[in-house]
């Protein structure tokens, strides 16, 4: 018999400075296809990709900065 899995589950979460939206930016294209073209790797933080990073709110649209930590 096999052992159970475990999965990863893993979030990039931020809140709307303007409103107050939870966002989770895995959720965002952009972040998506950082990942996939190695970009910045997941967990990385104080790196020039991962600082001062551009987010759009989807709920009122205010745009914003972020530094990505963990």
């Amino acid at each position: 018999m096999s052992n159970p899995k475990a999965t990863w589950c893993i979030s990039l979460d931020t809140e709307c400075p303007e409103c107050g939206e939870a966002i989770d930016l895995f959720e965002q294209d952009w972040v998506n296809a950082a990942l996939s073209d190695r970009t910045f790797d997941v967990c990385e933080r104080d790196t020039r990709w991962t600082t001062d990073v551009n987010v759009t709110c989807p709920k009122c649209s205010v745009d914003f900065k972020v530094d990505f930590e963990y």
